[in-house]
């Protein structure tokens, strides 16, 4: 370690700060879930493109199980056009809905963002100097950066991405037990073999991203003290 590099612990929390750490309450999901109130309508956009893009997804099977079924083996050309065209104005209409819900999707983040940087530095101007002399401004920064955009890419993105899947799953078991109850019961004897490998995949991103975020402190904190007035006086 470089002479005047501050100590970082092998891990990200601390015991202490582990202990303190907040719980997963109603009251913290209220407040969660209060940043996205002033969004509300956009939220309510989203969810809307979701179900059409869920409900639209279904159409390229279902054509391509005519084409096969009637189309080619009727040999009706007419017919194949005609499906022909149908998927592919379903490919592009399910392309410019995937557009507009990643643009407003990106547009709440974004006002997340803006809104809950303002409240921290709001709160930061009126904390006691002994809270800037005993806390590392790199984690400070690092809260003020990263951690916020985590938050708001999680109660924007994520929250999206559950729905879009609980759509995904609905309206393709609604599809399956139209045609064939058989093959609904099979897809749901599969479901869960697809999702164990996501759990792990998902303890993994979580490892990876705690040592990235310790190092991002590690470097605030480095670059602080390395250009602040009294270490560029010394």
């Amino acid at each position: 370690m470089p002479p005047g590099a501050p100590h970082v612990s092998s891990r990200f929390l601390t015991d202490e700060e582990k202990a303190n750490a907040p719980k997963v309450t109603k009251a913290l999901l209220i407040r969660i879930f209060s940043y996205l109130k002033p969004y509300g309508l956009q939220f309510a956009a989203v969810f809307v493109a979701i179900v059409i893009a869920a409900i639209v997804g279904l159409f390229p099977s279902i054509i391509t199980g005519r084409i096969v079924d009637e189309a080619l083996v009727g040999e009706d050309l007419a017919f194949l056009v005609e499906l022909l065209l149908i998927a592919l104005a379903t490919m592009v209409v399910s392309q410019l809905i995937g557009i507009l819900e990643n643009y407003i999707n990106a547009w709440i983040a974004q006002h997340i963002i803006y809104d809950m940087r303002n409240q921290m530095y709001r709160h930061l101007q009126y904390m006691p100097h002994s809270f800037y002399t005993t806390e590392k401004q790199g984690d400070i920064i690092t809260r003020m950066d990263t951690d916020i955009s985590g938050v708001s890419s999680v109660v924007s993105g994520t929250l999206s991405k559950v729905v879009s899947n609980v759509a995904t799953i609905v309206t393709t078991l609604v599809a399956l037990f139209a045609m064939s109850w058989q093959l609904a019961i099979v897809g749901l004897a599969v479901l869960p073999l697809l999702i164990l490998p996501t759990r792990s995949a998902g303890k993994s991103r979580l490892k990876y991203a705690t040592k990235t975020q310790e190092k991002t402190d590690v470097m605030n904190q480095v670059i602080n003290e390395t250009l602040s007035p009294a270490a560029r006086c010394s």
